[in-house]
């Protein structure tokens, strides 16, 4: 709700500047959907090759579940993070081992793979 009460308020104070500078809103905005985006870029390197993201399972796995949590306790970036997250799913289904690989990371998330933390997990 706080990205909404800032939205709000630079609605009804962006004619006084001095009070709320309209750039203070935008910078958290384009800092979160960077942030988003560069999860998203962090996952696609993963999946350069079949070798690299069985290495790097792991990892693309923490990539998927922080863009999850955005997406769920961030809803005001929730379409942007949707958006992202298919992006990375599709760039893996270009691949002829893509559809198996995604496969074993549902299965993965499903049974709560040990490799991750208990938050992870959640």
């Amino acid at each position: 709700h706080s990205i909404n009460d800032l939205k709000q308020m630079e609605s009804h104070l962006k004619s006084f500047p001095d009070v709320f500078p309209q750039s203070w809103n935008r910078g958290i905005v384009e800092k979160v959907e960077q942030e988003i985006d560069s999860l998203g870029q962090k996952a696609r390197s993963f999946l350069r090759d079949k070798n690299t993201a069985t290495d790097c399972a792991d990892d693309f796995r923490r990539c998927f579940i922080r863009m999850g949590h955005t997406l769920v306790e961030l809803q005001s970036f929730k379409d942007h993070t949707k958006s992202v997250m298919y992006g990375v799913l599709e760039s893996c289904l270009k691949s002829d081992w893509g559809y198996s690989y995604l496969f074993e990371l549902g299965l993965s998330f499903h049974r709560g793979d040990e490799s991750l933390g208990d938050d992870e997990n959640r």
